[in-house]
């Protein structure tokens, strides 16, 4: 499959190698026009080039031709087929006609009124006016040929590269160090810029703004032709002349996108030629195909390559089971329990003090407002720099003054402050259903504090040493508390005895805070499940325990860092945990089973994800910004469904579902589809 997005649309001219062709929907699949090739192609033909004109209107397919003594080498022909089509009335207007020019390059200007066209040989020149039958070549052009073994996956030598620039001037590419700039009305050439060492006729793209990007050599070249001059190079790191053999540019991302041989696009800065390795799009199953950006920078699409598929990449964190709701944002807390509103800030590195106690640190963030993931809108803003922030039941939202280092709850509809300014405490812990505050004090006793009014709820308890983690039951029977002692006794009868120094995990009823249990095993955080088990981590390791007694009975695949940050479903069934070098990892708790691949986050920025208590959405913070993304399983299904486009093949089916029931459609796709 061979094909190039029509401007404007997400339509695309698609021609495939038995030589049907039409013009399609990328999003669906669906077939709008039924074109008339004219010609069969040869089987063992290199691909073929299709290229549509910058206004949408003209499109053409050049393809190698047999000659009287068959193909030359890689699939390749001194002879070509083209054919032009009016892509608005769906008809072929110029050919086919058989020209003697090789398939090398092939370009269209903005308005379809001029074909430019590279031999695969030589990189001559030729060009064919659409209003006048006929080539022409260029005056004074001066060609060189290209080695046997310089050639691209689908067999193109790649002696010239084509584009037109903004303007209306035809840029060629040569295999040495030469962009030529035509004139395509005299068909002269009327500059050449040279970059030594570095020849440009792999590929090329031209941003709306005049800005050339080319490759062929050991370097990306970004150029203003204008003035003959290189903006930027940049060294890509192999010796694969098809590791760069499709080019796009979304100028309004500021980004290029390099297509490979190999099956992946990378991306660089359009401003300065840096590699975002972070962004990087793929793995393609087989090599890159033809490379567009849509008008408005935000879609790239991939057609054919190593397969024959089309493809659409979101390109500004939409996309399907995703969304970019905060570009330029970081997250500052985490879900609320009613709704689905988010903390985000601005995005910048936390600044770090522990003002409160040595064993906590406070992460100040300026900027903090409480976002709605559904609709993006903003609600509370806090109109001071603030740490600690996170929220109770009842759409309470709670932080630390980064002036006065108190806690303050607050109403995040009404923004009125709820109940006084809470002192002495190192960090407040919400409940699983956000009904109850627990606060770890200085003095290392907890309390719980009723976030709807604000008051104390109880007498103070604690364990025999600072509480560092708490974790509440789903169902709100058992505390289990992680805490440092240095082997002293504590006065209070209510306290654990812990009787030598280290970390400690206290297990605890919630009705009377009785103690169960205290146990001297280390655990930097921890969560529990519905079943009475905990998950806990210490380092880059992640367990499963029971409580009762508290023992050690399974181990979950963790990542390469150490994990942290763990975030829990209301019912306890997803977890979200955290690596120090910015994975994101999800589980299934039941099988402790991880769910996909890990994130990539912004390993920048802290904190980076959480889960919505209801386990149907989890928010990221990524380099674009704050990303959602949608963990409904119905909603999951209809995305494979959709990225698919159709049922499971009779074989996938016997190969998974065969013994579950008999074939039937899953997508509700035609099974003739």
């Amino acid at each position: 499959m061979f094909g190039n997005l029509i401007p404007g649309t997400q339509d695309a001219l698609i021609v495939t190698a038995p030589g049907d062709a039409s013009i399609r929907d990328t999003g669906t699949g669906e077939m709008r026009e039924v074109l008339e090739l004219g010609f069969e192609p040869d089987p063992d033909a290199a691909d073929m080039l299709v290229e549509v004109s910058g206004d949408g209107r003209i499109g053409a397919v050049l393809s190698p031709a047999l000659t009287s003594g068959g193909l030359r080498r890689l699939g390749q022909s001194t002879r070509s087929n083209l054919v032009v089509f009016d892509l608005e009335r769906a008809e072929p207007i110029w050919g086919p006609t058989r020209i003697n020019v090789g398939s090398g390059a092939l370009a269209i200007n903005e308005d379809g009124s001029i074909i430019a066209l590279a031999d695969v040989f030589d990189g001559a020149v030729s060009l064919v006016s659409t209003n006048v039958p006929g080539l022409r070549g260029i005056t004074n052009e001066t060609v060189n040929s290209v080695p046997t073994s310089s050639s691209d996956e689908g067999g193109h030598s790649r002696t010239s590269s084509l584009a037109f620039d903004p303007s209306g001037r035809l840029l060629v590419g040569r295999f040495d160090d030469r962009v030529d700039i035509i004139d395509p009305e005299s068909a002269t050439i009327s500059a050449t810029m040279r970059i030594p060492g570095q020849p440009v006729n792999a590929a090329m793209a031209v941003s709306n703004s005049g800005i050339v990007v080319g490759s062929g050599g050991p370097d990306l070249i970004a150029m203003e032709p204008e003035g003959r001059r290189v903006r930027w190079s940049t060294d890509l790191g192999g010796t694969d002349r098809g590791q760069c053999s499709r080019l796009a540019i979304s100028e309004p991302r500021q980004r290029v996108y390099c297509g490979s041989a190999s099956g992946r696009v990378t991306v660089f800065d359009l401003a300065d030629g840096a590699p975002v390795p972070a962004e990087e799009i793929g793995p393609f199953y087989g090599a890159v195909g033809n490379l567009d950006v849509d008008a408005d920078g935000s879609i790239l699409t991939a057609i054919g390559g190593g397969q024959p598929t089309i493809s659409r990449w979101q390109l500004d964190g939409v996309g399907v089971g995703r969304r970019l709701i905060a570009p330029g944002q970081m997250l500052a807390g985490p879900y609320s329990y009613e709704g689905s509103f988010v903390v985000t800030a601005p995005q910048a590195e936390p600044r770090i003090e522990s003002r409160v106690s040595p064993l906590f640190t406070e992460q100040i963030i300026e900027g903090v407002v409480a976002m709605n993931t559904e609709t993006g809108e903003a609600g509370y803003r806090f109109d001071e720099a603030v740490s600690d922030v996170g929220w109770a039941r009842d759409r309470r939202l709670y932080a630390r003054s980064a002036e006065d280092t108190l806690l303050r709850i607050v109403a995040a509809d009404t923004g009125d402050p709820v109940g006084e300014p809470i002192w002495g405490v190192s960090v407040l812990v919400p409940s699983s259903a956000g009904t109850t505050l627990f606060a770890l004090r200085d003095d290392g006793l907890i309390r719980e504090l009723d976030p709807r009014t604000g008051r104390w709820a109880g007498d103070p308890w604690g364990t025999q040493g600072i509480p560092t983690w708490l974790s509440v039951a789903p169902d709100g029977d058992t505390i289990v508390v992680s805490h440092w002692s240095d082997g002293s006794p504590r006065e209070n009868e209510d306290a654990s005895a812990s009787d030598q120094e280290g970390t400690w995990l206290a297990i605890f009823d919630a009705e009377d805070h009785r103690l169960r249990s205290d146990d001297p095993i280390a655990l930097d955080a921890h969560v529990m499940l519905d079943d009475g088990e905990l998950i806990g981590v210490q380092g880059t390791g992640m367990g499963r325990y029971t409580t009762d007694p508290l023992v050690r009975i399974g181990t979950l695949s963790g990542g390469t860092g150490n994990l942290g940050n763990p975030s829990l479903s209301r019912d306890a069934s997803t977890l979200l945990m955290l690596t120090d070098n910015g994975n994101a990892l999800l589980y299934d708790t039941g099988s402790g089973v991880r769910i996909g691949e890990p994130f990539d986050t912004d390993s920048r920025l802290l904190p980076r994800g959480y889960l919505r208590p209801d386990g149907l959405e989890m928010a990221l913070s990524m380099p674009e910004g704050v990303v959602v993304w949608d963990l409904d399983p119905d909603h999951q299904f209809e995305h494979v469904c959709r990225i698919a486009g159709r049922d499971l093949t009779d074989n996938e089916w016997r190969t998974y579902l065969g013994e579950l029931a008999d074939w039937h459609s899953t997508c509700g796709f035609d099974p003739a589809g």
